[in-house]
């Protein structure tokens, strides 16, 4: 099946949207946790539910958008605010999956 390029534009707006607001003004305080960083790293492709064994709830703020990885589905950032990081997700049908880990800059 061929994407509609009209819902990968809009996708990919949103996408742009989530990812250009500035994080919590918390969150830019904080200093890496190099041993739960590790930890949500190992967690990349895994459900959410395997994350949060691994470092717990996100301590911050949590914000969705329009997938601009998959249809039908949207991407979440949570905020490790206290250990310094954030969690990329998508969450589709299925449950959420960690798609990626990255510090806070």
């Amino acid at each position: 099946m061929t994407p509609d390029p009209a819902i990968e534009a809009a996708s990919a707006a949103d996408a742009e949207v989530l990812r250009a607001e500035e994080p919590p003004a918390s969150a830019t305080d904080a200093s890496v946790d190099a041993e739960a960083l590790a930890a949500a790293e190992s967690c990349v492709g895994r459900s959410l539910e395997e994350l949060y064994a691994a470092v717990g709830e996100p301590t911050g703020e949590t914000r969705y958008a329009a997938s601009c990885l998959e249809e039908n589905a949207e991407d979440g950032m949570l905020f490790y605010d206290d250990l310094g990081f954030y969690v990329w997700t998508v969450r589709n049908a299925d449950g959420e999956t960690v798609h990626a880990v990255y510090p806070l800059e």
